[in-house]
């Protein structure tokens, strides 16, 4: 559906909206798909990928997905779960324009999603039984010094052979 004026939903809609103006979600309204639109107002429920310049989430109001907004408030009886990416400028300009940048919405579902970060690992530091293990901060430092090259050492006095 897309449309060049104001839309109240007080009901459930399944699908994608896209909107020049305003899209206001009633308490008793719910939507499930993709909205696109300048400002959205959230009181109901939205299970939906969201663009728009600004989101509010009124008191009672429920969000669920990705969004991708310039501005975004949510009242303190208001819930968030999801993901929000942040726009910088103004991304609507007409709904031909936003399924040109985003043709395919991403799907929306209960199920939360983790993103996996690789992790730096300590180096398997081999040592003879009759050594003493190496500390902690000799394991980090040598951890830096495999990943950025040599690493100064901050707070280590060295000795110097005075040559006598």
């Amino acid at each position: 559906m897309n449309l060049v004026g104001k839309l109240h939903i007080d009901g459930l809609f399944e699908g994608s909206i896209s909107s020049v103006d305003s899209i206001t979600v009633g308490r008793r309204g719910h939507i499930k798909g993709v909205v696109r639109a300048d400002h959205l107002s959230v009181s109901g429920r939205v299970d939906a990928e969201i663009q728009c310049n600004e989101l509010i989430i009124e008191r009672g109001g429920q969000v669920c997905g990705l969004v991708r907004s310039r501005l975004m408030s949510i009242h303190k009886q208001g819930s968030f779960i999801g993901e929000r990416a942040l726009t910088l400028d103004a991304c609507l300009a007409s709904p031909q324009q936003l399924d040109n940048n985003h043709p395919e919405p991403l799907p929306v579902t209960q199920e939360s999603t983790t993103i996996d970060h690789p992790v730096n690992e300590f180096p398997d530091v081999s040592q003879e039984e009759d050594s003493e293990p190496p500390h902690k901060s000799e394991l980090l430092t040598q951890s830096l010094e495999n990943m950025l090259g040599e690493v100064p050492r901050v707070g280590v006095h060295q000795r110097k052979d005075s040559g006598a």
